[in-house]
């Protein structure tokens, strides 16, 4: 059996649930829903909270992206960086596009922004984030569904829709 589908087994074996099979050509591929493989890691975390934190920014990226790409592009967005820069100060301005979710947002230990458990993409990523969700035109209801569980930006369910 393929380590992917072997994954996905051990992901899922907490639910109970009937499969059927779709063609491949009924079937295209959605690249935010697929199982992505996890990097082995030397160092673990000191404590529980690191732990999670890792296990969320790991998970949460889109397959078809690179966390150190989303890093770089967080370090470049000045949005983010004025929201990163309040989270750490504790002081907010009201006009702050991110005001409203101030209490869901957190600072990984490498800085990158998370609303809960969901990655806040820079917004020079958005288009391609919304492009990758798009591919295989699954439909807006399970394109929202993706995207919600992984990824978030003010204005995303407006972005996806228009996309």
């Amino acid at each position: 059996m393929p380590a992917r589908i072997e994954r996905w087994g051990l992901r899922l074996q907490q639910y109970d649930f009937d499969t059927q099979h779709r063609p491949g050509v009924g079937n295209p591929e959605d690249v935010l829903s697929r199982q992505p493989l996890q990097e082995c890691s030397e160092k673990s975390a000191s404590n529980v909270a690191d732990q999670y934190v890792n296990f969320v920014e790991q998970h949460s990226v889109p397959v078809a992206m690179n966390i150190k790409d989303i890093m770089v592009a967080t370090k470049k967005d000045h949005q983010l960086q004025i929201a990163i820069s309040n989270i750490q100060s504790g002081k907010w301005t009201k006009a702050s596009d991110l005001f409203s979710v101030r209490h869901e947002l957190s600072v990984t230990n490498n800085g990158q922004l998370l609303r809960s458990t969901q990655i806040v993409m820079p917004s020079k990523l958005r288009m391609e984030t919304l492009k990758h969700a798009h591919k295989g035109h699954p439909g807006i209801v399970k394109i929202k569904q993706a995207l919600r569980t992984k990824v978030w930006w003010p204005k995303i369910e407006k972005d996806s829709k228009d996309y």
